[in-house]
């Protein structure tokens, strides 16, 4: 018996894929007769994309260039929308194109290995068109328990009978002494919501919203997960908001955030590591840490800001910088400050190897700088956190309108 398990639905598309790599000037994208062409320099010439400074971002740029939309004269320069297609980024180095109607679209590029198509037509239709895509497999007849059969005649020879079976599990078009044919119940549901989406729930269901999450910023991530409820094929969005009211654009897997995984947003907050030559540092070198300098010092005078210098042992003076940022230890005597560091924390678990870790309290960029000549030296210039955000997901499906729903919001800590 043949069994068809699965479906899918495939209208007139086709698939540009990048390696990840920036766009040469003078790369193309042929669809139809329209050709893209991305340029560093957008100019005032029909079809040129601009490439940007990443493939993500000329890749959202010719997005906005078949669709027409965003900034015109800025992120490409074309007078109207594609007459033929349209298009949506399925990833951020993916896009899917679509035929507005019948007929066949052919497609190409001269930028390979940078660019590539999964085919150089899109698949010709026809207007009311759909295409269902199903996994065949051989299996055994299981007579379910309860199941209703009814004859089929047809009028064009009414000697020919065939029986139509239905029960929970599929229904099955039998002939005595021939193979039969049985559609699972589930992928004869889901052909049916392609045809009538209203047969399903819209928009899905939020199965589980993400959770807040605290991370510790020595190369340590936090993983926030959401789950939909849709008989339809769905996506994950995620967006970022410093408040919690207003969210910025879809978050793509690009420095610290990866959304390869759909449902999943994963952040590696920024760490900055102070390292020491293992010379101890000389009286008055200097270490900043946003808006707030330490002064290394053979003696304190006291002055504030003051960190003693342990003659000889670098990771002991070091260690003396990490009580001085978190105001512990013993102050007047291993440093001379008032307060811990308003803006950051420092790690003493890593001060054994020489280096120092430091994490910022509040959210921003912050500067970290250390005198010519110091015998320590930052890994980076700045910090960068993102503690106290929060993060968002939106899922949508293919058919349904409306087809997105939003989780609640999660906000991630960072210490």
């Amino acid at each position: 018996m043949t069994t068809i398990t699965k479906r899918s639905v495939a209208v007139a598309t086709a698939v540009l894929t990048s390696n990840n790599t920036v766009m040469n000037n003078g790369d193309t994208v042929t669809i139809g007769d329209k050709v893209y062409t991305f340029q560093e320099t957008v100019g005032t010439t029909e079809g040129n994309v601009h490439t940007d400074t990443s493939a993500v971002n000329g890749m959202a740029n010719l997005v906005k260039a078949i669709n027409h939309s965003a900034t015109f004269g800025t992120d490409y320069y074309c007078a109207e929308a594609d007459p033929l297609v349209t298009a949506v980024l399925t990833t951020s180095l993916t896009i899917t194109i679509t035929v507005k109607a019948a007929g066949s679209v052919t497609v190409s590029t001269n930028a390979a290995p940078r660019l590539a198509w999964s085919t150089t037509t899109a698949v010709t239709t026809s207007p009311g068109d759909i295409i269902l895509v199903g996994e065949v497999t051989d299996a055994a007849a299981v007579m379910p328990a309860q199941q209703v059969t009814v004859g089929y005649y047809t009028t064009s020879n009414p000697n020919w009978t065939r029986a139509v079976r239905a029960s929970d599990a599929s229904v099955t078009i039998v002939r005595n002494g021939a193979y039969s044919v049985a559609w699972t119940v589930a992928s004869l549901v889901e052909c049916s919501i392609v045809l009538e989406p209203t047969l399903t729930w819209t928009p899905p269901a939020v199965i589980s919203d993400p959770d807040n999450a605290t991370v510790v910023a020595d190369g340590s991530h936090a993983d926030f997960i959401a789950l939909g409820g849709s008989e339809l094929t769905m996506t994950y969005v995620w967006k970022e908001s410093v408040d919690g009211v207003t969210y910025g654009s879809a978050l793509t897997t690009t420095g610290i955030y990866d959304v390869s995984v759909p449902g999943t947003l994963t952040i590696t907050p920024e760490q900055a590591v102070l390292t020491s030559n293992n010379t101890a540092p000389s009286d008055g070198d200097q270490v900043e840490l946003g808006a707030k300098v330490y002064t290394f010092k053979t003696a304190l005078t006291p002055t504030e800001g003051e960190v003693l210098i342990v003659a000889g042992d670098a990771d002991a003076s070091l260690l003396n910088l990490i009580r001085a940022i978190n105001h512990t230890g013993t102050p007047d005597t291993d440093y001379k400050c008032a307060a811990a560091n308003a803006e950051f924390t420092a790690d003493a678990a890593v001060a054994t190897g020489h280096k120092m870790r430091v994490a910022a309290k509040t959210a921003g960029t912050y500067d970290t700088t250390t005198p010519v000549g110091s015998t320590l030296s930052w890994t980076a210039a700045t910090v960068t956190s993102v503690t106290g955000y929060y993060y968002r997901c939106t899922i949508s499906d293919n058919y349904s309108t409306p087809g997105s729903v939003d989780t609640t919001a999660a906000q991630i800590t960072v210490t």
